[in-house]
């Protein structure tokens, strides 16, 4: 699978996505900066408003959150290793990509500009209506209309797929196949079906300009609902740029994450870490609240999770080492996000919210800004520490890192990389003399 998302703060990761679902809503929202009335320029007194309140603005830039707890050693990550292979996206990869967003159900695509006029091939999509039937009754489940379904994807029963190889938009198919021994329906397990197939049309497996230029809105939400970092391609080209620049990202936070907070030290401020947790606690009952009603509770919510409320804690208390951590990586590496980023950002999830949200102001009472400023911010963070640390060979990678102080005053220090290969050496000595 392509799809890797990046779950860099523990508990308290992409909760924008999974709150809402991100699918496309039937009521496009009118939202516009000029609906957010409050000044983001004037900020609370209260010792928790970054976490609950308005962002500081500096002519059109977002000012990166203060944090009372500081980081006093910040790991080298620019002298960590990544498999070069493993941050590669192969042209295979790439197809399998553009080819999930040509057949993305929970998205309203135009698809106009991928649609073929001819026979399908392995790796088309095609849209079916579909009907099975066993002993000449529709079975449960056995139907859909409208269905997106990659040819060669082996979603279907075996023969399913094979079986519209070689029709036509327009055409109906009838397909006698078996369903396998083991299947999970104990009712169709082996049993002789036939599905009634027809192909409404045939959608080729490669994008154009022409589609991203028509969908732009929902291929963002494509590339930030799978690597959780915003992009906004206009043509194929930005496009494929993009998935490599995100998936790259990916991989390097998700590999070097945990070495670069273990190996920088940060002074927690107890207040600030139990203004961070409530923020946490909020957020979550009101995510739950979105998805099962007013009724839920935090506590219903730790149930769910099968977790106490010291367990919870201890993961927020994690979590925010990361985002103090991360945040001076942001600063460290010059990131800036402006309030047109912002808004653009907010309002394809509002967009692409299946109606919970009307607009802007209305997601904020959930997700504050604080929230959202952090999740464009640490996805540029990620690109910036993409550019900076080492590619090796998959065999050569380390993980041990220095920190930044100790680089300057202990200029003579060895990694371990290179007391591997010393040793390695004197090992080599040793045999020959032998």
């Amino acid at each position: 699978m392509f799809k890797k998302k990046l779950l860099v703060f523990g508990l308290c990761a992409a909760m924008a996505v999974s709150a809402v679902g991100c699918t496309k809503s039937s009521k496009k929202s009118s939202d516009s900066k000029s609906e957010k009335t409050e000044d983001k320029s004037k900020k609370s007194s209260a010792d928790d408003s970054k976490f609950s309140g308005e962002m500081s603005v500096t002519d059109g830039v977002y000012d990166i959150p203060e944090y009372k707890s500081k980081v006093t050693k910040l790991a080298d990550y620019a002298s960590l290793t990544v498999g070069s292979s493993t941050v590669e996206v192969s042209d295979v990869m790439m197809k399998s990509i553009s080819s999930a967003l040509i057949g993305a159900s929970d998205l309203d695509l135009d698809l106009s500009a991928v649609t073929v006029d001819r026979a399908a091939e392995e790796g088309d999509i095609c849209n079916i209506d579909y009907t099975g039937y066993k002993d000449g009754e529709a079975f449960d489940g056995g139907s859909a209309t409208g269905y997106n379904l990659t040819l060669g994807s082996g979603t279907f029963i075996e023969g399913f797929e094979d079986g519209l190889v070689g029709h036509k938009a327009g055409e109906s198919v009838s397909l006698d196949l078996t369903f396998p021994e083991d299947y999970s329906s104990e009712e169709l397990a082996g049993a002789a079906v036939t599905f009634e197939v027809t192909i409404n049309a045939i959608y080729g497996q490669e994008i154009n300009d022409a589609f991203i230029e028509t969908n732009a809105s929902d291929v963002a939400s494509f590339i930030y609902n799978n690597f959780y970092i915003y992009k906004a391609p206009t043509t194929k080209a930005e496009f494929e740029e993009d998935i490599k620049k995100v998936y790259k990202a990916n991989v390097v936070a998700s590999t070097l994450m945990t070495n670069i907070v273990d190996n920088s030290e940060v002074e927690i401020d107890e207040e600030e870490l139990a203004s961070f947790i409530e923020h946490m606690k909020s957020l979550y009952t009101s995510q739950a609240q979105l998805s099962n009603g007013d009724e839920m509770t935090f506590a219903d919510l730790l149930k769910n999770y099968g977790m106490t409320e010291e367990d919870f804690n201890g993961v927020c208390e994690s979590s925010f080492k990361q985002y103090v951590v991360f945040t001076e990586i942001a600063r460290k590496e010059g990131v800036k996000v402006t309030e047109d980023e912002y808004n653009e950002y907010v309002q394809c999830i509002v967009d692409h919210s299946n109606g919970a949200f009307a607009s802007i102001a209305d997601y904020e009472v959930v997700y504050k800004p604080f929230d959202n400023l952090n999740t464009i911010m640490f996805g540029k963070t990620y690109e910036k520490m993409a550019e900076k640390v080492q590619y090796v060979s998959d065999d050569q990678t380390t993980t041990y890192t220095t920190t930044a102080a100790e680089n300057e005053t202990e200029e003579s220090e060895t990694t371990v990389a290179a007391e591997e290969s010393e040793k390695a050496s004197e090992k080599e000595t040793e045999t020959s003399e032998k």
